[in-house]
């Protein structure tokens, strides 16, 4: 697990807030739901889009200047990836997962999952807390606050989840990507 704090300058973190707004009102503005991912509760009034334009090429580039992912990233024919932007609220919140496709209890992975923060602040207090366990058989694990430009990398697709978004006045905002591990440069 790498916790990257102050990930981006700020006029790096703003660039990518406007190319999000502007990916989401120049195609569509339409969200999609949780239907098929069973860890996920609580998504009635929470939104998820999908980026596949400028912001795209947009954090791929900052992700390879700042030497996380390979440049093979940006080759337009590869697709073993799912970035989406997530704004969730109030009662939001997901029980333990791993992010790769094969099997969860093996040693092999595949997909690792990659989450950015792109909200202003964050109190913890409001939860939304992102929680993870060295050991799948552990009762115990580790939380990390949602804060401003911070990155988690999961390189380790080690069980995750987010506690319950308590507070109905806010919204946790974050990049969401889903990546092969054959782009890692970690």
């Amino acid at each position: 697990m790498r916790i990257i704090d102050n990930f981006l300058s700020e006029q790096q973190l703003n660039d990518l807030k406007l190319s999000i707004q502007q990916d989401i009102e120049t195609h569509g503005g339409q969200f999609e739901r949780y239907e098929d991912e069973q860890d996920h509760h609580q998504t009635d009034n929470c939104n998820l889009y999908y980026l596949n334009h400028k912001t795209k090429k947009l954090y791929f580039e900052l992700m390879v200047e700042k030497g996380l992912f390979l440049s093979t990233v940006l080759n337009k024919d590869e697709f073993d990836f799912t970035l989406r932007y997530h704004e969730m609220r109030s009662p939001y919140n997901s029980t333990w997962h791993r992010d790769r496709t094969v099997d969860w209890n093996g040693n092999d992975i595949d997909y690792i999952g990659v989450s950015y923060f792109v909200h202003d602040k964050w109190c913890f207090e409001d939860g939304g807390l992102f929680l993870f366990k060295q050991d799948t058989e552990s009762d115990t694990g580790t939380y990390v606050e949602p804060i401003s430009n911070r990155i988690i990398i999961n390189d380790e697709d080690l069980y995750h989840s987010v506690t319950q978004i308590t507070n109905p006045d806010v919204r946790r905002q974050s990049l969401q990507l889903f990546i092969h591990t054959k782009y890692l440069n970690l």
